[in-house]
């Protein structure tokens, strides 16, 4: 029961994980530093809800040097509401940056360990003119670390993991000159089927706006589906072995009950001497087995419900993304 209970925490993990963060449909990327363009996309018809975060020009600094490494310099800020109330990132220790501060900052496992600091450590970034064709540096900046995050879509190889650094959206403000990029993550109302009609909507956008700008979008239900493909197989080998155990278990209880039958038909006629019905002496002599029946299935199902969170990606998606601070206060001020 426990591998069969697994196998079932095991296939919804990913769906479950989705659902807790609010997973974007898709993601729509702006053509422009001008961010002005994010909310005409975010208010275009069909879509439920939408959230946005702007890139940074910025460049990791490690013991003095600068790493400008692209699977390093991914620096990403909060627009409206990205990495706390859609595509929430999940927090593995510490915090969220507040949405208030200008110089706290979250990063993955891997920038992390690029840095060499962990919660409460201090990182420095090298800031470029985001507008400029060629890399122009306008500053730098410390940002002290409040948590190490896991951002969505999560589970994914090495192409589209997401590996960097996320701020808040006082500090998108403060770092205006340094954006390069941004994107949207929209929540259709009819979901992925609702693609073909925002395309439509783009397309007239693109019109409108001028300037040859073109809203490439890309559908993440196609990196979901991979993940739970890749995810299926430890499903289905723990609910193999869950079958493969019930069956055993049938085996056996059928040869106790069997023994039982065999030894308690002395006692049957026993009790048949004493004045009982046949149905009477049958019911007073299966009341402790089938009471042990019972309290055995009582155990299973406990022991299982024990288990299961065992099983692989359960605990990851039970984890407890930090929501808005009105909501659950403690995700800005500890781990959730």
């Amino acid at each position: 029961m426990a591998a069969l209970a697994g196998a079932r925490r095991t296939e919804s993990a990913y769906g479950r994980y989705l659902q807790s963060i609010h997973a974007s449909d898709l993601m729509v990327n702006i053509p422009s530093t001008n961010t002005s363009l994010i909310a005409k996309v975010e208010h275009l018809p069909g879509v439920r809800s939408s959230v946005a975060f702007a890139g940074l020009d910025a460049n990791p600094v490690v013991h003095g040097r600068v790493d400008d490494s692209f699977l390093t310099n991914s620096v990403e800020s909060s627009v409206d509401g990205a990495f706390y109330r859609q595509d929430t990132l999940t927090v593995l220790s510490g915090r969220l940056p507040h949405p208030a501060s200008t110089n706290e900052i979250a990063l993955t496992p891997g920038i992390a360990r690029l840095f060499g600091v962990g919660v409460g450590g201090t990182v420095h970034y090298r800031l470029y003119d985001g507008t400029s064709y060629t890399p122009k540096v306008i500053g730098s900046a410390a940002f002290r670390v409040t948590g190490v995050v896991e951002a969505p879509p999560a589970l994914v190889d090495q192409f589209d993991a997401q590996d960097g650094a996320f701020l808040s959206r006082a500090a998108t403000a403060r770092f205006g000159r340094e954006i390069s990029y941004s994107w949207v993550g929209l929540r259709l109302d009819r979901g992925t089927e609702g693609l073909p009609a925002l395309q439509t909507s783009l397309t007239r956008l693109t019109t409108k706006v001028g300037h040859g700008y073109v809203f490439d979008v890309r559908k993440l239900d196609t990196v979901h589906r991979q993940v739970q493909d890749a995810i299926r197989p430890q499903a289905v080998a723990l609910a193999v072995f869950g079958g493969l155990a019930a069956l055993a278990l049938l085996i056996l209880v059928s040869q106790s009950l069997a023994q039982w039958l065999q030894r308690s038909a002395g006692s049957l006629r026993i009790r048949r001497t004493f004045g009982l019905t046949r149905r009477q002496a049958a019911v007073t002599g299966a009341l402790g087995p089938a009471l042990a029946v019972l309290s055995g299935l009582a155990l299973a199902v406990a022991g299982a419900a024990a288990l299961s969170p065992l099983a692989p990606l359960s605990r990851y998606a039970s984890s407890i993304p930090c929501r808005a601070p009105s909501s659950t206060p403690r995700c800005w001020w500890g781990a959730p």
